[in-house]
């Protein structure tokens, strides 16, 4: 699987994509079946900066892990790389991550 970056002794791996777009709540469980975990905002703007990866995304919004409040919670846009926050009611696009510690 390809490498969105290695960052704090963690190598971010990208992982399959959900057929459909789903709320926040589901998108996490969805993400922990299939061996992986909803990415943190941070990893996915760094995938939508890496030119080897961002092709692999639609050009739409996903979920990230990133909560903010108790009702909302963070999107990357793929269209635009902004990222703003929705009610976790929203439904969005879902990539599952793996994180893997490197070790030296």
């Amino acid at each position: 699987a390809p490498t969105i970056c290695e960052i704090n002794g963690r190598r971010w791996v990208l992982g399959p994509e959900a057929e459909e777009p789903m709320i926040w709540n589901n998108a996490q469980k969805w993400c922990e079946s299939v061996g992986g975990v909803l990415p943190p905002r941070e990893i996915l703007l760094l995938a939508y900066m890496n030119k080897e990866i961002v092709g692999s995304f639609a050009s739409d919004t996903y979920w990230s892990s990133s909560s903010d409040y108790s009702d909302y919670a963070w999107g990357q846009y793929f269209n635009s790389g902004y990222q703003n926050y929705a009610n976790k009611c929203s439904t969005y696009l879902i990539r599952a991550v793996k994180s893997i510690e490197v070790t030296p």
